[in-house]
């Protein structure tokens, strides 16, 4: 029933699980279109399209960073401490590039993120059950532009041994 002349609230629908989201994996908020001149298609290689609760995980841990921060981040705050034992990135993507080696660790500086009271249940969706390293992985091939990461070894060591990954782009699709 409507009251003082305003139209009643609608009820939202219950959203269907497998909805499918843009998502942008270097959010528009963080890019500069200059540092992409001359790459037509930067704003379509940035696209994903993905069910929306795993789009809302990521936001949920990761707010806006971009996927190298998101790596970053797992390794500064959301592993283990003394998890990894190696650690070099490389990421060129545009005029956008970084380095990091885990020596470098208490030197990197995450920007801010809005807290998210659901961020244990959304790491474990986003990730399930996945080591960190392999949660590196995951970002680089899934959750980051093609040809976002230029190399990647990570070296992470738990109860069970040592894990390692490595990934190298020698040359980028469109140099």
């Amino acid at each position: 029933m409507s009251t003082g002349g305003k139209p009643e609230a609608k009820k939202h629908n219950k959203i269907s699980p497998i909805k499918k989201t843009k998502h942008h994996m270097v959010p528009l908020s963080r890019i500069k279109r200059e540092d992409h001149a001359g790459r037509p298609n930067f704003t379509r290689d940035n696209l994903k399209h993905i069910r929306w609760r795993l789009h809302e995980a990521w936001h949920s841990v990761f707010d806006t960073l971009t996927p190298f921060e998101a790596v970053l981040l797992i390794i500064r705050e959301l592993s283990p401490p003394g998890y990894f034992i190696e650690a070099e990135i490389q990421v060129s993507w545009g005029r956008y590039e970084h380095e990091f080696k885990l020596a470098d660790i208490d030197n990197v500086t995450i920007p801010p993120r809005k807290k998210s009271k659901q961020r244990e249940e959304a790491l474990k969706l986003l990730f399930a059950n996945r080591d960190w390293v392999n949660a590196i992985s995951h970002v680089v091939y899934d959750w980051s532009p093609t040809d976002y990461f230029r190399f990647v070894h990570i070296v992470g060591k738990n109860d069970q041994g040592e894990n390692t990954f490595t990934f190298n782009r020698t040359t980028a699709p469109n140099e």
